[in-house]
């Protein structure tokens, strides 16, 4: 007797071909019949005619790493069909931990735990993950950051014996069942690496068969050198290339074709590249992110000291300036603050939603001077949000053959690629703009990134597979919280968006009539160790 039949619905199986009408039979977890018709005798059979019966959606970037352990059903990404995440995206994992005290980047793009971390080492961590109920299933990357900042602090030079233990610690993570290996390289420390140092620790990678996943040097002005040096990497390592998230911001939006065009070259010579993009055109980093490495020296006390005075000021927006850093970097070089806004502030939550234009003239300062001194009333707290991307650009690299599409969603903020991700693409490039056919914008979130991220088993319709399927309503998904939305500070009670029907995870249904059933079916995906460096 089968468990479950989804009946009726208009079958995409995840392998870009043309949808059919029919059935899909559930039975121990795994599906074992995808046919025109099931008649089988089946505990639960539910009628789907009007609904798209699809695999559970697989978001290869995202920053669950500790949420997991205080919100393990992720409310947010099963009701965007999610069943299934790839966290340590970055450089950024969490772990190795040393005395359960996180680093500045682990509690910025992770999130905060309840209580102090109980593990040190990867596989420690992958233990505690793996032991705790989980709503989808996930798999690791070990982050090179987290790594670096474990062994040598954030310092720009590495000696002999670092080197070594960085890739003893990395090879260590593989050998535990770490996907790969992903680096930040707009981030502390690994902003200091050589692009030597990333061959080096990809070598590892690749010969225990992982992929490496980067966030380039740049996504702005530098944005084709980040890409041709993640070519490099991949050409002289063997690693397979993930180039994360690449969605030109602020600075770099007249770059995005240069980068496909060196991608598909690089292709063509045999270097196994890819990409993925979210389908925000907002985003947002932390105020620190935006400082240079050595303004932050010491601490909060060290770093306000650095913005006592007019000469001290003047230097610190000189470097400010100069900085390639993340996102809303951008619009800090490019003085910006019509765009640049405030997403999060603890100590003077009067900012949220403001703009620095609109900061600076309320305080009859200029905007430099409001925003360090925001920086400084908020003890580096404050989070920043702007608008990062064309919708033009989003299109062309969502349409490029490679492309995969994750959501880089961030536990700490309300941003709409938290909960919109998934119902934007196939709400409004696939249904309304027609920019991909449902098959193949399916494609770009089941079977494409399973396949590229080594998961063997899921991804498909197919019999044997595991049971991670989505139902949903094709003329009303669409998202709900929106990027205009957002940057005109209207408020989402209820982000959740419609459409999403049915979600099964291991054939245990998560979403059940569009609610959540509570169940945690979800489980740890290690990557079976394939070969020693």
């Amino acid at each position: 007797m089968l468990d479950l039949v989804f009946e009726g619905g208009r079958v995409v199986d995840g392998t870009g071909r043309p949808w059919f009408r029919g059935d899909v039979g559930i039975a121990a977890g795994r599906i074992v019949r995808v046919a025109p018709r099931i008649t089988d005798s089946a505990r639960v059979r539910l009628g789907v005619d009007r609904m798209v019966v699809a695999p559970g959606f697989i978001d290869v970037h995202a920053h669950s790493d500790f949420a997991l352990f205080h919100d393990p059903s992720i409310v947010y990404k099963m009701s965007q069909g999610i069943t299934t995440e790839i966290c340590g995206n970055c450089g950024v994992s969490a772990a190795p931990v040393r005395n359960g005290n996180l680093t500045r980047m682990q509690t910025d793009v992770c999130g905060n735990l309840e209580a102090l971390p109980e593990w040190e080492t990867f596989e420690q961590y992958l233990q505690a993950a793996g032991a705790t109920p989980l709503g989808a299933n996930a798999g690791w990357m070990i982050g090179y950051n987290t790594v670096r900042e474990y062994v040598a602090d954030v310092r720009p030079s590495l000696t002999a014996e670092e080197s070594r233990r960085i890739m003893d610690l990395i090879s260590d993570a593989m050998r535990s069942g770490a996907l790969g290996m992903s680096a930040g390289l707009v981030y502390e420390p690994a902003n200091y690496a050589t692009t030597d140092d990333l061959v080096a620790v990809c070598e590892i990678v690749a010969g225990w068969k992982g992929i490496y996943a980067t966030h380039t040097r740049g996504l702005r002005e530098t944005l084709v050198d980040g890409v041709n040096e993640a070519i490099e990497i991949g050409r002289k390592s063997g690693v397979p290339v993930e180039v994360s998230h690449l969605t030109p911001q602020y600075g770099g939006w007249d770059l995005i074709q240069p980068a496909l065009d060196a991608i598909d070259k690089a292709r063509a010579a045999g270097v196994d590249m890819a990409f993925d993009l979210h389908l925000d055109s907002v985003g947002g980093t932390s105020a620190l992110a935006t400082l240079p490495p050595w303004i932050k020296e010491g601490g909060v006390e060290a770093m306000v000291s650095r913005f006592q005075g007019r000469d001290a000021r003047a230097k610190a927006v000189t470097a400010i300036q100069e900085f390639i850093g993340p996102g809303t970097s951008g619009f800090l070089r490019h003085a910006r603050w019509d765009l640049l806004r405030v997403a999060n502030s603890p100590l003077l939550p009067g900012l949220v939603g403001k703009s620095f234009q609109e900061i600076a003239s309320t305080a009859g300062t200029s905007p430099w001077d409001a925003y360090l001194d925001a920086v400084i009333a908020n003890r580096g707290t404050m989070r920043l949000i702007g608008l990062y991307t064309l919708s033009e650009d989003i299109r062309r690299v969502l349409a490029h053959p490679l492309s995969i599409v994750a959501t880089d969603a961030d536990p700490t903020m309300s941003i709409p690629r938290n909960w919109s991700t998934i119902p934007k693409l196939l709400g409004r490039y696939v249904r309304e703009e027609g920019v991909l056919s449902l098959e193949d914008a399916v494609q770009k979130i089941t079977s494409r990134p399973a396949t590229r991220f080594g998961l063997h088993d899921r991804g498909m319709l197919a019999e044997g597979f595991w049971a991670d399927v989505v139902v949903f309503d094709p003329e009303t998904i669409s998202p709900t919280m929106t990027d205009e939305g957002v940057l005109a500070g209207e408020s989402y009670p209820d982000p959740r968006s419609p459409g999403i029907r049915y979600v099964a995870v291991n054939g245990t249904l998560a979403i059940e009539d569009g609610e959540p059933t509570g169940a945690l079916a979800g489980t740890a995906l290690l990557k079976p160790v394939l070969a020693e460096s």
